[in-house]
């Protein structure tokens, strides 16, 4: 073995219950081990450490090799790229997928890089609204996706009215729509994005629909 690659195994051994806890995390949520190369699990980079423990196989101790394999939904040969790629693109199971996602969250709003089910749902979305940009979805499927609880086929459409959602909140929390601008609800960013709203309109390139829902926040100002 050459002296680069007993190190990688080392270190790969040695991350082993951080790898092991995040992927039986991986597992649980998506119910297999096919983990894309760049994808991060709570700061760790499991699809990296995966990716590594594939091609050092070989290298590995026994007990880890036997670790990894007492989990049903492991494989040492995940899906290619191509064939994970059809997999996203397939409509059906996109659909399935978001469905899946949409009884455990309540929304179709996903945001990028979303997964669930073994689907990057944040990909397959912006996909299909590519298509109906194009004319290209069936009458069938504009409207199974349209019957889903906050579907839109813009995207910035759907981040305004989440901003608009979350000022209502904020306003009734607080009794007023006086925010800082480093403010966050959760991960979304509010005061900034109220900050911005506030320059669009003082700008006059805010558009008037808009303009009548900000209106609608209680105690809205400009």
């Amino acid at each position: 073995m050459m002296n680069s690659e007993k190190y990688l195994t080392l270190d790969l051994v040695r991350a082993l219950g951080t790898g092991l806890a995040h992927l039986d995390k991986f597992i649980a949520r998506e119910r297999h081990s096919t983990i894309p190369v760049n994808h991060i699990e709570e700061y760790f980079a499991l699809g990296r450490w995966a990716r590594d423990l594939r091609e050092a196989r070989r290298s590995l101790p026994p007990s880890v090799v036997e670790e990894l394999q007492a989990r049903p939904e492991w494989s040492w040969k995940p899906r290619s790229r191509q064939k994970r790629q059809d997999y996203v693109d397939r409509y059906d199971d996109g659909l399935l997928a978001l469905l899946g996602y949409v009884e455990i969250h309540g929304t179709a709003n996903v945001s990028q890089g979303t997964m669930h089910d073994g689907v990057n749902l944040g990909r397959w979305v912006k996909n299909r609204r590519d298509q109906f940009l194009w004319g290209q979805l069936t009458g069938e499927q504009i409207s199974q996706l349209e019957s889903l609880p906050e579907w839109t086929w813009n995207a910035q459409d759907a981040r305004f009215e989440k901003g608009v959602d979350l000022m209502i909140v904020y306003a009734l929390r607080h009794g007023t729509t006086a925010i800082s601008q480093t403010h966050r609800e959760g991960e979304f960013p509010l005061g900034r994005w109220v900050y911005t709203r506030r320059r669009e309109y003082a700008q006059g390139t805010l558009r008037e629909d808009r303009i009548l829902r900000l209106q609608s926040i209680p105690g809205w100002n400009w």
